[in-house]
C-alpha cells in the first residue's frame, strides 16, 4: 500500500508538473491579440446552427467573451449581468457573441434558463479560443471590444463576472470618442 501512495504521488506530480510546463510554454510561444490589432478571423456556429463570420460584422462594434461552460456559476453571473445591461449594448450597436466550446444543444438550454438575448458561438475546436489565446482545459475567462474596421479595442484579460458588462460600456464610451 506505502508504494502504491508512493506511486500516485509521483504520477500527480509529474502531471502537475506538465501542466506547468505547458502552460509556461504556451504563454511564451502563443501571441495575444493586443489593442489596436487587427481581430483574428473565425466562422463559428451559434445555438441554432447558424455560421456568423467574425468579419461580417466589420462595419460595428463587437464584444467577442470567452467563458469555461454554460450553466456554471461565474459564467451564469457573467451571462446575466450582460443580459441585465443588454439594452446598453444594443443602444450602442454593440454584437455580443460570448464563446465556449459547449455544443448547440447545451447554449440553447443556457439562453432558454437565463432569457439571454444575444448569441452564443459554439467552439469545440477551440478555433477561435486558439486564435485569442483563450484556450486551455476549459476556456480562460477574457473578453476583447472589437470595433469598426475589425480593429481589437480593447483586451479584457482579467474579467470579474459580475462587473464586466458594465466596465465594457464605460470603455466604449470614453473609447468610442477617441
Amino acid at each position: 500500500m506505502r508504494y502504491f501512495n508512493l506511486f500516485i504521488v509521483l504520477i500527480l506530480s509529474t502531471f502537475i508538473i506538465s501542466c506547468n510546463a505547458q502552460k509556461g510554454a504556451k504563454m511564451e510561444n502563443t501571441a495575444t491579440p493586443q489593442a489596436s490589432k487587427q481581430a483574428p478571423d473565425f466562422t463559428l456556429k451559434d445555438q441554432d446552427g447558424k455560421e456568423h463570420k467574425l468579419s461580417s460584422y466589420s462595419n460595428q462594434y463587437v464584444l467577442i467573451y470567452f467563458y469555461p461552460k454554460d450553466d456554471t456559476p461565474g459564467c451564469t453571473i457573467e451571462a446575466c449581468a450582460i443580459r441585465d445591461n443588454y439594452d446598453g449594448f444594443k443602444e450602442r450597436n454593440i454584437q455580443v457573441f460570448g464563446i465556449s466550446a459547449d455544443n448547440a444543444d447545451s447554449h440553447k438550454k443556457f439562453i432558454a434558463k437565463y432569457h439571454l438575448p444575444f448569441t452564443l458561438l459554439s467552439d469545440e475546436e477551440h478555433i477561435a479560443a486558439k486564435l485569442y489565446n483563450a484556450d486551455g482545459m476549459f476556456f480562460r475567462r477574457v473578453s476583447y471590444l472589437i470595433g469598426p474596421g475589425s480593429k481589437i479595442i480593447k483586451e479584457y484579460p482579467n474579467v470579474s463576472p459580475d462587473k464586466h458588462a458594465a466596465e465594457i460600456l464605460a470603455d466604449y464610451d470614453v473609447l468610442s470618442k477617441i
